[in-house]
């Protein structure tokens, strides 16, 4: 005979949740609400279909997704129980939130690292893209242990500060705060700007131009601030004309209109890995030899200028690497091995034939 309290629960559970998610509140409640303890048999798939009147796949959903949760054993054969504490302790479940992001060449990697990642560490992912940071509520509501979010815009830190201070365990990728530790991995935008930019005044050049779009974006941001100070640390006076920085896409039209503005033309340029084939075409179009005349390095590498001629010389970001390693420091969080330090991962610089040392 089933338990009357389980009837009661199953008739409160009336919600806007999915069915399957009301089932698993219910069963959650049972357990806390009877004091089960670990072993302790719950009501069978059969009992709880005929509590609810739903369908068997959605109590098996609901089921499953608690098994997976940690919080119940299934035995086929002999039934659903509630798990022993070790195996809750070894099972994980992560909620990645991120905006609508393509899995290109630059968002691909960092998604497979994750999957990979979560392979290694056996560890069930669930997956937010409504919000690039979560909320408590999601977390809770998703049955989540911990939030990895691909949040990569400056006024996202506050809700990632917020969900740290409330004690959720969480890791923001993408992101640099320089106003106190927080969980957040990078790449090191600021150095590798910095390094490029001496690169190029050491072969000579002294009107340097960088151009980018995002500029909400954090990596934007950190190399802005990574030109400016290798500018002035050379003692070179840095020209407003040659730059070109917006938070909105820009386009062939908007680049062409940039570089046939300009009454002193800059000798090398630093530029947005997107735009990097559009300034191409425009400088073609002018008549303008790379590196002749112009030595070009692109942030970030595409996949279409891979094919670039002359080779595009590039900063790469590891991002297969930053998807891995954020996982695997939040799953270390979550056990208490890894005190929630940031970490800031380096790029690479590789030049090709797209610099060169300025002619004398």
């Amino acid at each position: 005979m089933m338990d009357d309290r389980l009837n009661k629960i199953a008739q409160q559970s009336a919600t806007q949740l999915p069915r399957y998610e009301q089932v698993k509140q219910a069963v959650i409640k049972y357990i806390e609400d009877c004091n089960l303890r670990p072993g302790d048999k719950l009501p069978t798939e059969a009992e709880l279909r005929s509590l609810f009147g739903w369908s068997r796949v959605t109590i098996n959903r609901a089921l499953k997704d608690l098994e997976w949760e940690g919080i119940v054993t299934r035995i086929q054969g002999s039934g659903t129980f509630v798990r022993t504490l070790d195996a809750h302790i070894n099972h994980c479940r992560i909620l990645v939130s991120s905006r609508q992001m393509p899995h290109d060449d630059f968002c691909g990697p960092l998604f497979a690292g994750i999957r990979d990642e979560a392979t290694v560490q056996k560890v069930d992912i669930v997956y937010d893209t409504q919000s690039p940071v979560t909320t408590p509520e999601s977390l809770r509501r998703l049955g989540a242990d911990g939030a990895l979010t691909l949040a990569y815009k400056q006024y996202d830190l506050p809700h990632i500060l917020a969900l740290h201070q409330s004690g959720i365990k969480v890791v923001g990728l993408m992101l640099r705060y320089r106003a106190g530790n927080l969980p957040l991995i990078c790449t090191n935008n600021y150095e590798s700007v910095y390094e490029a930019v001496r690169l190029l005044i050491k072969n000579g050049h002294k009107r340097i131009a960088y151009v980018s779009n995002n500029l909400s974006g954090s990596d934007v941001l950190e190399r802005v601030i990574g030109f400016f100070n290798a500018m002035a640390s050379s003692g070179i006076e840095s020209t407003p004309e040659h730059f070109l920085l917006n938070s909105e896409k820009m386009d062939t039209c908007t680049l062409k209109v940039w570089w046939e503005s300009l009454t002193v033309k800059p000798t090398a340029l630093l530029i947005d890995g997107f735009l990097a084939l559009p300034m191409y075409n425009v400088l073609h179009g002018a008549k303008v030899s790379i590196p002749q005349d112009i030595s070009i390095i692109a942030v970030d590498d595409r996949e279409p200028n891979q094919h670039m001629v002359p080779k595009l010389s590039v900063l790469k970001q590891p991002m297969y690497k930053m998807g891995r390693r954020g996982l695997q420091k939040l799953v270390q969080m979550i056990k208490g091995e890894d005190n929630g330090s940031p970490e800031i991962l380096p790029n690479e610089l590789f030049i090709t034939e797209s610099v060169s040392e300025l002619a004398k």
